[in-house]
């Protein structure tokens, strides 16, 4: 089974039942001149891919927000993507367009809040005037767009130039929006509110936001405040920077994302009477593993879903002090 969610601009919310999952977001590029080509346009930053996986004990609320593509203008106000992307400011007279930040795609588990996020990949910075392209987001930190000094990405534990946790930076200025993610992308002279008026000066592209897994590793670099707890460190997880190779959501291979952003949750093992099951094929299933429930005997049933039980994993009864008699279904046998 699997959900997949595109750009909608507003958040989902659905519930998961116990089971493993593999959860994947994709940040949403900045907007640039391969999203509106306008004169003196530069690139928008490429969005990254975060992935792991996540075993869940118990049915789970989750929120999930997908990241959208900063707006393109020749003057006036280019707002930033939804979920964290900076906007910025357009000037005709001076041929300096404006491109906002994209926002970082995120899931977050039992709360809306941002100290609730357990996986989350960056967007990219928005593209600038005289070429300035924005810098790329995800990874451990997003990109400084090389030709924006005193702009500076998002990372695992801080972010700056008016971009905060979660957030991208704004600016009044000509150039790019920084990119939403774990920490946004900060822009020169940038600043943590939308502005409400623009004024011409040359700030280029805006820099990147940061991804972030939460794992057993890197629980630690989330600030005071955070929702979660150990039971939901991911496992087999990274987040991406929007400069390396990664596979879209549609199966291509690609150098960072492109577009608006893009979640998938893929179950892996679900639970049926205390056992959690894994698909061996697409006709059988194995016994992965069995709850912390202080059972001496457990009955393992021939058919789940017209799907026939045919194994148990190594380590499936690990810890399971209690347990003292399986009952094994005749298509083991079937099997052998």
């Amino acid at each position: 089974m699997q959900w997949n969610f595109t750009f909608s601009g507003s958040k989902y919310n659905l519930f998961l039942e116990p089971g493993r999952y593999l959860l994947e977001c994709w940040g949403a590029q900045g907007a640039g001149s391969d999203v509106s080509p306008l004169p003196e346009m530069g690139a928008g930053g490429r969005g990254g891919y975060s992935f792991g996986t996540i075993f869940l004990q118990e049915k789970t609320n989750i929120f999930v927000y997908v990241g959208g593509t900063g707006k393109v203008i020749d003057s006036g106000f280019a707002e930033g993507g939804f979920n964290g992307g900076g906007s910025a400011w357009g000037t005709t007279t001076s041929t300096d367009p404006a491109g906002g930040g994209g926002g970082g795609t995120d899931i977050r588990l039992n709360s809306e809040d941002l100290y609730s996020r357990v996986i989350v990949a960056g967007g990219g910075g928005g593209g600038g005037e005289d070429g300035g392209p924005g810098g790329f987001g995800g990874g451990l930190e997003g990109e400084t767009n090389p030709t924006n000094f005193e702009s500076y990405p998002g990372t695992q534990t801080s972010a700056s130039h008016g971009a905060t946790f979660g957030h991208g930076a704004h600016t009044s200025y000509n150039g790019g929006g920084g990119g939403g993610g774990w920490y946004g992308g900060g822009v020169r002279l940038g600043q943590e509110t939308p502005a409400t008026s623009g004024t011409i000066y040359d700030t280029k592209g805006g820099s990147g936001g940061s991804g972030y897994v939460y794992t057993k590793e890197t629980f630690h670099n989330y600030p005071e405040g955070c929702k979660l707890n150990k039971f939901y460190f991911l496992e087999d997880a990274k987040t991406i920077g929007g400069n390396e190779s990664i596979i879209e959501p549609n199966g291509t291979s690609s150098i960072g994302h492109f577009g608006d952003g893009y979640v998938r949750i893929t179950l892996l093992a679900f639970k049926y009477q205390n056992i959690f099951y894994r698909n061996h094929s697409e006709s059988t299933l194995s016994v992965l593993l069995k709850d912390q429930e202080c059972n001496s005997s457990i009955y393992i049933p021939s058919y789940i879903d017209d799907k026939a039980v045919i194994s148990i994993l190594p380590g499936a009864f690990y810890r399971n002090t209690c347990l003292r008699e399986v009952k094994i279904p005749k298509t083991f046998f079937q099997m052998l």
